[in-house]
């Protein structure tokens, strides 16, 4: 089900999760702004046994859903791993026009219709999507400067979230530049690079053209399924946008049903139920709308975009998940051999990388398998020292 959330500022509480805050973050063209949910609850349990001693925040965890979901998806991460680590702070945010609160106030009021959801005729570019994470970014990192800061996107959060990322280690690196040039390191600007990323679903890979050679009618038929269910929610996108809204929610589940009977779908109808049970708002679909309009119009190549897709490996840490079973993957073998044999191949490597199939899950293998994805976050991101568990998530291929 849904997890319900309050608004403005105000403290929540809920049976299956811990408390959060709810903070705005500022989005260009948007008034309101976005929502940031920031679980603390471990620091809270801890300052309440001892207010002598206020637990140090030393990392912040950023998490982004990708599509068609809201901050829910993330709560029940997020929550745990707050509610573990008392010298951690998680924080959960979603793609602009994507927020579907619609919770009450506290005297039974409906709220107003968050502009933070009121759509676009375009959406928003994917500059526009990698600037709003930024300030999220820079929300909690503004009260904690000297936390490190771990971020996790799944999904289509993946490719703002990686130009995030670049301009914030460029700007670090500028910064760095100019105090050496100074002979100074006071007034250091707020850094907003990560040292530690997760990648959930996505993971773009240099070794396109090496993968179609070695599995060439796999490679074939994975963009295939791509181009059909792409331009597809392309087309809804647009009949949404330009013709009737009532059309295009009637066609949605009709054309997700026809491209899963052609086995043109990358999701399994019985692993990945939670796509087929509702239909999204549809103006959500303007992710891929701009992804090809970049790529049609020209701008994917006059601006270098596949290179900012790339994870700047010798930068952060970075912890690749996916569940085995889809009927396509959003990345490569080879890539994934890459980052489970990364250690071995460069000797001066001084990051950690790693690849993990979840087994038994699909697209939102978080959900699906809760306490496997909980101990592989918490053990990159905090160290296997406390682990107590075993189970069977093997670095594997799985294409």
């Amino acid at each position: 089900g849904q997890h319900r959330h309050q608004d403005l500022n105000k403290s929540s509480t809920s049976t299956s999760t811990s408390s959060y805050r709810t903070v705005r973050y500022p989005i260009a063209g948007n008034d309101t702004g976005g929502r940031l949910l920031v679980f603390d609850s471990g620091r809270n349990n801890n300052n309440n046994n001892n207010n002598n001693h206020k637990t140090t925040v030393s990392r912040i965890l950023l998490l982004a859903a990708g599509y068609p979901d809201d901050h829910s998806v993330f709560v029940p991460l997020a929550s745990r791993l707050a509610a573990e680590q008392p010298d951690c702070i998680t924080a959960v945010t979603c793609l602009p026009g994507f927020d579907n609160d619609t919770e009450d106030d506290n005297d039974g009021t409906p709220q107003p219709q968050d502009s933070y959801h009121t759509p676009r005729p375009d959406g928003y570019t994917f500059p526009e999507i990698a600037a709003a994470l930024r300030e999220a970014a820079k929300v909690v990192k503004r009260q904690n400067p000297h936390a490190h800061l771990s971020v996790i996107f799944h999904d289509w959060a993946v490719v703002p979230g990686l130009l995030f990322v670049r301009q914030a280690l460029r700007e670090d690196q500028a910064a760095a530049a100019q105090q050496q040039l100074e002979g100074t390191t006071t007034h250091a600007p707020l850094s907003l690079a990560p040292d530690q990323m997760v990648l959930m679903d996505v993971l773009f890979s240099p070794f396109g053209a090496a993968e179609a050679k070695r599995a060439p009618l796999a490679s074939w038929y994975k963009v295939t399924v791509l181009y059909a269910y792409q331009h597809a929610l392309v087309l809804l996108f647009v009949v949404h946008r330009d013709l009737s809204q009532r059309l295009a929610r009637w066609l949605f589940p009709i054309v997700c049903h026809v491209l899963c009977a052609l086995r043109l779908f990358p999701l399994h109808r019985s692993v990945d139920r939670r796509w087929f049970v509702a239909t999204p708002d549809i103006d959500k679909c303007y992710i891929y709308w701009q992804f090809w309009k970049a790529v049609y119009s020209g701008e994917f190549q006059r601006n270098h975009l596949a290179r900012d897709w790339l994870v700047p490996l010798d930068r952060v840490d970075l912890l690749f998940l996916y569940g085995t079973d889809k009927v396509v993957h959003f990345h490569d073998s080879l890539m994934v051999e890459h980052l489970n044999n990364y250690d071995n191949d460069n000797d001066s490597c001084h990051h950690r990388h790693k690849a993990v199939g979840v087994p038994n899950a699909g697209h939102w293998f978080f959900l699906q398998q809760p306490d496997l994805t909980f101990h592989e976050v918490r053990d990159f991101c905090f160290g296997s020292s406390n682990s107590t568990t075993t189970h069977t998530a093997d670095a594997v291929a799985g294409d």
